[in-house]
């Protein structure tokens, strides 16, 4: 009799082969990357040395999308080859919570040479990363080096030495103290400043259904689509939005949009 850990295991693969992103993941590999085997021989069965740059081919020419170690390697395929984060190519103002290394904010400056990019993310062990990956596009993004919460004030910060899993009061490696800002307080103030948000991305780590319930009622017209790394169980904001699942990310698209 197989162990159960076994079969769990075993189950799982089976279960992510029959899934839609897989499919659409591995096209884009073939079809996108700059150098094909070299990245799924990394992204596959690990290895390597870093820092690794790996060439993505994007609406805007080829990037060299920069990883610090394996897991950036599992964002790239995630951002550019599985589309968790695709909206169209219409866009202008996007605002990104939890920027990581910037590989997701790489994604969105790709997409049309008008895109205006406000970043938010709290690790200093990341801006190195980040800075690298979007050199270019310094006069299109802005970034604010908080953590995104309901509320102002201070918190305690969980980090592990990747720098893509940190949270606030996370059961991490070591703990860091940083700023919060309120998610109600950034929104307002980006929609007074672009007229309102084409695209609002939301991956903290934990806290994105608490985040997007923080969101006041009268600025949700002013959004098109919200992109968060959720599974929820619920329909979160059924007046204003329909909602579909796809992968780990939760679309919230403004109704009528």
């Amino acid at each position: 009799m197989k162990p159960v850990k076994s079969r769990r295991k075993w189950k799982g693969i089976l279960t992510a082969a029959w899934q839609k992103h897989h499919y659409v993941a591995l096209g884009n590999i073939l079809r996108l990357s700059g150098e094909t085997l070299a990245f799924l021989r990394r992204y596959v069965f690990g290895g390597g040395s870093y820092p690794y740059r790996t060439p993505v081919r994007t609406p805007e020419g080829t990037v060299p999308a920069f990883c610090k170690c394996r897991d950036d390697v599992m964002t790239v395929n995630e951002v550019f080859y599985r589309l968790d984060y695709e909206a169209g190519g219409d866009f202008r103002t996007v605002v990104d919570m939890g920027s990581n290394i910037g590989l997701s904010a790489l994604f969105f400056l790709t997409r049309n040479p008008d895109v205006f990019v406000y970043l938010f993310e709290p690790n200093p062990a990341n801006y190195d990363g980040l800075e690298e990956n979007l050199r270019p596009y310094q006069a299109r993004y802005r970034l604010d080096k908080v953590a995104v919460w309901p509320t102002n004030g201070r918190a305690r910060f969980g980090i592990e030495p990747t720098g893509r899993y940190g949270r606030i009061d996370g059961v991490r490696d070591a703990y860091i103290d940083v700023e919060t800002k309120a998610i109600a307080e950034i929104l307002r103030g980006i929609i007074a400043e672009r007229g309102g948000i084409d695209v609002l991305k939301i991956d903290t780590e934990g806290s994105e259904q608490e985040l997007i319930k923080a969101i006041p009622e009268e600025l949700l017209p002013k959004i098109k689509l919200i992109l968060c790394e959720t599974r929820p169980t619920e329909d979160l904001l059924p007046r204003f939005f329909t909602q579909e699942q796809y992968g780990s990310v939760c679309r919230l698209r403004q109704k009528g949009g």
